[in-house]
């Protein structure tokens, strides 16, 4: 990102293309197009919540998916023919989450998605004889 801003706040030389300019706009541009979210996980007593910032998303142009390996995957696509963005997030999901019951909602741009957990059976002494 420096090298952006030092790119565009020198002075323009006779001898620099003034179209050189406009390709650090173009390359920032591109860079913030593939902006990638983190989530934040919380741990509840029976689920995780992951939520997941995405301004500007409708619930069409955003696809949440359990893959097999209980991998969950986040793709959100948007644009025209002038302009597009689009995030992709995946994460594994331990083995306590049941796949079978993850929900998302979107709302006001922020994703939540709970993935509840499943009943474990409990550890237990074993007697020996």
């Amino acid at each position: 990102m420096s090298y952006y801003l030092s790119t565009i706040n020198r002075p323009l030389y006779p001898s620099d293309s003034v179209w050189g300019n406009f390709d650090v706009f173009d390359s920032l541009l591109r860079d913030l197009s593939t902006f990638s979210p983190s989530f934040e996980v919380q741990d509840g007593e029976n689920a995780f919540f992951l939520t997941l910032s995405l301004p500007g998303f409708k619930r069409n142009e955003v696809n949440v998916e359990v893959q097999r390996g209980n991998t969950l995957s986040v793709t959100a696509r948007k644009g025209d023919k002038t302009s597009s963005s689009s995030i992709s997030r995946s994460l594994s999901l331990g083995d306590d989450v049941d796949p079978e019951k993850v929900s998302a909602k979107l709302e006001d741009g922020i994703l939540t998605i709970t993935c509840p957990k499943r009943d474990l059976p409990k550890p237990r002494k074993i007697e020996l004889t």
